[in-house]
């Protein structure tokens, strides 16, 4: 088996060699020719000429490329949706980089530019195969008959009209007809492939596996109902949590009570009509007012079809010492979500721009600020580095205030008072009916949203955003007129400083106190941890290094985690080998016991294990002082 697996990697790896080697022919031919036609320094128009017929040659090979993958897809079991994604990925890349400079008369950049079209259409017609011969091992013919109670013939036929029409929307724009023998003989052949993949019954062995899984699952969530105990997805992560249902639903509740951003509709009243007639009643006035144009209107208008009331569900913050809770509303198919979309398009770049200097995109465009800043010399054995992390940063935000704050933005950025087509007062209408419909469902009750924005709402984010600059302004400018840094991802700020840390905390302390609304949680010290980055001044030396998060993959247990407690859960789903209640340390330590030093050490060094650094345990034990401010908290360590 390990050898067959060996040498099945070892082909792949010898035919990704050899295709590489060939492209890297077909590159410098490329580059040699393009070379020789510039060397003999052609005009204006007859470089216009030349870029005339290589893009006829062009579209002649996207022709010939987007036939053979037809044909590639009569020939096979099914189009994975996969590769529907990726190629209208790449095709808005390619529409990307296929834009020239229209103002460009050098002769160095038009040959720049057409080598790098080459290397393009090379590279995503090359994604675009190998994600089309991957996806297809990967799909199992007639997994409908898992989790379909239709009948087959329906399923069939919505299957076939879905198909049809994506790939008639392919054809059209690659400028292929739809109803020539070519394609009318393509969409035969889908048709019968999924009359053949929908209706041919599922091999033996897979239907056993499928009902004993079946089985199983059922099996889990009964003894788990019987135990009481909840399962749902941590925050930031991909993993499961198992929690004790009515502790969970404590956690709950203390955080609608604590953020007071939601109240329950007594009346019992659905409220999702009034919502729906709230959003066609300011889109029609928007219309009639020519406010927005006939595209917009169609653009922001709800899907009737799809349309519910959103709901929400809570996601366990396993990485925070107090485990709290993060509300995630589901609102893709509510009434405003169009609107949120439109509003998130509009309003996110001009925000980006605006905050480009004072926003990290990740870790690594902190570090570089960080090099920049110690080559300037701003880097001293007293610098302390300051994190912030504002809390409910989504809730947090009252409802007036961020619109005031949205419309002192806009006017600020806008032209004459618009931005693109819209004026700011019908910005403004949008937005405030986009935070007026947020209501939802939850445990058979209805509630609406009354404090900040929905999070898992598009416009959300760039709303909190907007906010937040404000707040952030003064100490923007100190941060400025000293030559220090100044950043934020999302809710986590990250700033340096050379005064002391009394100096520090009185500056947030009155900057807080202009809006009561922000709570925020201080660290300062000379070296910390920030997104997956973990940051030391020695001396004034940088030092910088990989920092990973319990809370993120591969991290499967913590290597100090709490032991479980049997008694809390039935006999019969307890696991029979006692020893994997145990936590990692006490199964290192009785495997220490049990085996000589020198073979526990060479297992220990083959291990990745979570295990907190020297360093961070004697901070956690002896070094850690948590003092609340006016609601904030301040971590000196």
């Amino acid at each position: 088996m390990v050898t067959a697996v060996v040498r099945k990697g070892q082909h792949k790896l010898k035919q990704q060699f050899e295709y590489n080697k060939k492209m890297l022919k077909l590159d410098s031919t490329d580059h040699r020719l393009v070379q020789q036609v510039y060397d003999l320094k052609p005009n204006t128009q007859q470089i216009r000429c030349i870029r005339n017929i290589w893009k006829a040659i062009q579209n002649k090979k996207q022709m010939e490329e987007q036939i053979e993958i037809l044909k590639h897809c009569i020939h096979s079991n099914c189009l994975s949706p996969a590769f529907n994604l990726l190629d209208y990925t790449l095709d808005k890349i390619d529409k990307i980089l296929t834009r020239s400079k229209p103002s460009s008369t050098n002769d160095n950049d038009n040959k720049q530019q057409t080598i790098l079209n080459a290397l393009r259409l090379k590279k995503i017609g090359g994604f675009k195969y190998d994600m089309l011969e991957l996806s297809l091992k990967l799909i199992p013919p007639c997994q409908s008959h898992f989790y379909y109670t239709q009948p087959m013939e329906e399923i069939i036929e919505q299957e076939n009209k879905r198909l049809y029409a994506e790939n008639c929307k392919n054809l059209t724009n690659y400028t292929f007809l739809t109803n020539d023998a070519h394609a009318t003989k393509f969409f035969s052949e889908v048709k019968h492939l999924l009359e053949q993949l929908y209706t041919k019954s599922l091999p033996k062995k897979l239907k056993g596996n499928a009902r004993y899984i079946y089985k199983m699952i059922k099996s889990m969530k009964e003894k788990l109902r019987k135990a009481n105990i909840a399962v749902g997805q941590t925050d930031k992560s991909k993993f499961f949590f198992f929690i004790d249902a009515q502790e969970y639903e404590e956690k709950i509740r203390n955080y609608m009570s604590k953020t007071n951003a939601y109240q329950e509709i007594i009346s019992g009243i659905c409220p999702l009509a009034d919502d729906l007639h709230s959003v066609l009643i300011l889109l029609d006035y928007l219309l009639k007012h020519n406010r927005i144009t006939k595209e917009q209107y169609k653009q922001m208008y709800p899907n009737l079809k799809t349309l519910e009331l959103a709901h929400i569900y809570f996601n366990l913050k396993v990485h925070k010492p107090e485990m709290s809770v993060r509300s995630i509303l589901a609102s893709i198919n509510a009434p405003a979500r169009q609107i949120s979309s439109f509003l998130d398009q509009l309003i996110t770049p001009i925000y980006n721009y605006v905050t480009k200097d004072v926003t990290f995109i990740n870790s690594i465009d902190l570090i570089r600020k960080l090099n920049e800043y110690q080559q300037q010399d701003y880097l001293t054995s007293t610098t302390l580095f300051v994190i912030f992390d504002v809390t409910d940063l989504y809730t947090m935000i009252p409802r007036d205030g961020a619109i005031a704050a949205l419309t002192r933005f806009c006017e600020k950025y806008s032209t004459n008072r618009k931005i693109a087509n819209l004026n700011i007062d019908t910005i403004t209408r949008l937005a405030r009916v986009v935070l007026d419909t947020n209501s939802f469902a939850y445990k058979d009750k209805y509630y609406r949203q009354i404090k900040g924005g929905a999070m898992g709402s598009p416009f959300t984010m760039v709303l909190a955003n907007i906010y937040m600059l404000e707040w952030e302004q003064k100490l923007i400018a100190h941060q400025n007129g000293h030559h220090e840094i100044y950043g934020r991802y999302i809710d986590d700020v990250f700033k340096t400083t050379n005064l002391s840390k009394d100096e520090i905390l009185q500056q947030l302390n009155e900057t807080m106190k202009t809006d009561p609304n922000i709570k925020i949680t201080i660290t300062i010290n000379q070296a910390l941890e920030y997104l997956d980055a973990s940051i030391e001044n020695n001396n004034g030396q940088l030092k910088t290094t990989i920092y990973h998060k319990s809370a993120w993959e591969p991290h499967t247990l913590p290597y100090e985690s709490i032991t479980i407690q049997n008694d809390r859960i039935p006999q019969s789903i307890q696991h029979k080998d006692k020893q994997h209640d145990s936590t990692v340390k006490k199964s290192i330590k009785r495997k220490r016991n049990e085996t000589s030093s020198n073979t526990i050490d060479k297992s220990l060094s083959q291990l990745s294990i979570s295990q907190p650094s020297p360093k961070k345990q004697k901070m956690k034990n002896n070094e850690i002082d948590q003092v609340t401010i006016n609601g904030t908290s301040e971590t000196e360590r």
